[in-house]
């Protein structure tokens, strides 16, 4: 199962060609992508005050629909063992940066999506600070 997780998370979190090619014909219309960038931005700014009084510490993050969150403040644990903790005993999923990385560096930092209901944000976060 270990491997198929594997599979599952980097088919949901990348694009194949044909997708690309569709991608790039939507885009050529001004009207389907004009104000996303502040709806997004509107969607990390909710979710960081949400955060405001959690141990998590945010991280720049723009053009994006994910917030890196640094954890050094709260455990050494790495990063891929505090992912499966926050999934099981708190219910929030993350994705642990280090498998972004060929070698695998740890930096105690952990990505989220923030392009959820508002209501999924306030529980996330509210679970979050609770750590």
């Amino acid at each position: 199962m270990r491997e198929f997780r594997a599979v599952h998370q980097f088919n949901v979190f990348s694009a194949n060609t044909p997708i690309q090619y569709a991608l790039t014909e939507y885009l050529g219309t001004e009207k389907n992508y004009t104000g996303i960038e502040n709806f997004y931005a509107e969607k990390r700014d909710y979710f960081l005050d949400l955060l405001a009084t959690s141990r998590f510490q945010a991280l720049p993050c723009n053009g994006s629909y994910f917030q890196l969150l640094s954890y050094h403040n709260i455990t050494d644990e790495h990063d891929k063992d505090f992912a499966i903790r926050l999934t099981k005993d708190y219910g929030v999923a993350s994705i642990p940066v280090s498998s972004f990385y060929a070698n695998g560096n740890d930096y105690k930092i952990l990505r989220f999506c923030f392009a959820k209901d508002n209501h999924v944000l306030e529980q996330a976060a509210e679970r979050l600070c609770k750590i």
